[in-house]
């Protein structure tokens, strides 16, 4: 825990800052005092310090992984690197973190996916697989490989490592270029479709994708902002920060909104070295 407010010097000196335009510091700068003035006010009478969570205190993070068509690269070389990244994430919550791994897609049917007769599907519990059925016959399908529990690398690892294999769990589909990202975050954050997060921890979604978010109509419209707007509230309320790791400077909007307004960050990229550097930039 670390204690004390940071001048608005050393708050825009911060790495993670530093990539930001003034008024975009100003925005996160402001956002830091209010949860900072907040937390003092909550605390009991004479306590004048507020006391700040960092990821030293432990880290529960949710790899929020888009598994459509396009995805299979990033998901290899993910595969080829957790080791990397979890390493890191150990270093960061000084041995003290739980991993889940979800996975969103889309197809015309509510029974049938590419994986959908894969034991590694089929054996999940059921709490664990959401089927929505959406509009225009479109179905979304969100499904949480690995649940957050204690230090588990080895298990998170190796349902990772099923991920894009034709025999174990194929790449899935995701009809047109929107994908459900959104829906993901929802299940995770207000379903706990992965298990309820820890009090007193760093909480964070990594969510790597490449596509704009498409809600239950695989468009990407007024509707997704403002499902965008209600995620951003609730994510707020469970300290819940999005890091958004996406293809390329091109916006997939309105995730960026996402991750600024809930403390957390926006990369463009999703190798694991960025991945990597996300997660030391967050932990600053």
């Amino acid at each position: 825990m670390i204690t004390g407010e940071l001048t608005w010097q050393q708050f825009r000196a911060l790495d993670s800052m530093r990539t930001l335009n003034e008024n975009q510091q100003m925005e996160h700068y402001y956002k830091y005092l209010t949860e900072l003035n907040d937390w003092i006010s909550h605390q009991n009478k004479g306590d004048l310090l507020s006391q700040i969570i960092t990821c030293a205190d432990g880290m529960d993070i949710v790899f929020l992984v888009d598994y459509t068509g396009s995805m299979g690269s990033a998901i290899n070389a993910i595969k080829s690197a957790i080791a990397s990244i979890v390493s890191t994430i150990v270093t960061e919550s000084a041995n003290n973190y739980r991993l889940g791994l979800v996975l969103f897609d889309e197809y015309t049917s509510g029974t049938t996916s590419n994986y959908s007769s894969k034991t590694a599907y089929t054996s999940l519990p059921s709490s664990q697989k959401y089927v929505n059925t959406g509009l225009g016959g479109k179905y979304q399908w969100i499904t949480a490989m690995e649940i957050l529990s204690q230090n588990n690398q080895s298990t998170f690892s190796t349902q990772l490592n099923l991920l894009n294999n034709a025999t174990d769990f194929p790449l899935g589909s995701g009809q047109n270029t929107p994908e459900p990202s959104d829906m993901g975050v929802d299940r995770i954050v207000n379903y706990d479709l992965v298990g309820a997060f820890r009090n007193d921890v760093s909480k964070l979604i990594i969510l790597i994708t490449d596509a704009t978010p498409s809600g239950n109509d695989d468009a990407t419209n007024a509707t997704d902002t403002a499902f965008i707007n209600t995620l951003v509230t609730d994510c707020n309320a469970k300290e819940i920060r999005v890091l958004l790791m996406k293809q390329s400077a091109t916006s997939v909007a309105p995730l960026e909104t996402l991750a600024l307004n809930t403390g957390g960050l926006v990369t463009d990229s999703f190798t694991p070295s960025a991945i990597i550097a996300s997660i030391q930039n967050i932990c600053l």
